[in-house]
């Protein structure tokens, strides 16, 4: 039954059915055509990833935000949304999950954002209020996480390299703090 929800979700959303967690610029061009000359409002959230090239697309009413180390690697993160701003379904979710499996395996863990602290009373109330909000996370075999964002308003995908590029940042910037510190 969960095959056939599937199989059926990818005919009926033909324009979410293609973006790959792992494309390149030019296969997101062929895709959905030259990218969007204004970025595309993501309201509270987060910036889809910091220092890095980031191309909107817009195509049979999604609103498709990549983000590329440079032009000429492969995407790093997606985020998926609708463009009249509506939540996203379970069909649309999984949809977006199975085309953008790589042939691995998708498991639903315990929400956690990136951008909160990593102390255990923060992951406790994020556990608590995640679900309640319509927040959910999946994540694939090889480390790549799926985080869906308050109200299921949008599905971001993040490839490990993408956390390793956060890492990086926030490592120079600490290096950076360190060194400008004053010497009394």
């Amino acid at each position: 039954m969960r095959l056939l929800k599937a199989l059926l979700a990818i005919i009926l959303c033909p324009g979410i059915a293609h973006a790959r967690l792992g494309e390149t610029l030019i296969q997101f061009v062929d895709r959905y055509g030259p990218p969007q000359k204004k970025p595309i409002s993501t309201g509270l959230f987060p910036p889809l990833l910091r220092e890095a090239e980031i191309r909107y697309y817009e195509k049979a009413g999604w609103k498709i935000t990549a983000a590329f180390i440079d032009i000429t690697s492969p995407s790093i993160c997606v985020e998926f949304r609708k463009a009249n701003a509506a939540a996203l379904t379970d069909e649309e979710i999984t949809t977006i999950l199975t085309a953008n499996s790589g042939g691995m395996k998708w498991r639903q863990v315990i929400y956690h954002s990136a951008s909160s602290p990593d102390e255990p009373s923060q992951r406790a109330g994020e556990a608590i209020l995640a679900p309640a909000l319509g927040m959910m996370m999946w994540q694939r075999t090889d480390g790549a996480t799926a985080s869906l964002q308050v109200l299921k308003t949008a599905l971001r995908l993040e490839s490990p390299e993408a956390k390793k590029h956060e890492e990086n940042i926030k490592q120079r910037e600490i290096k950076r703090a360190q060194t400008n510190r004053p010497k009394f």
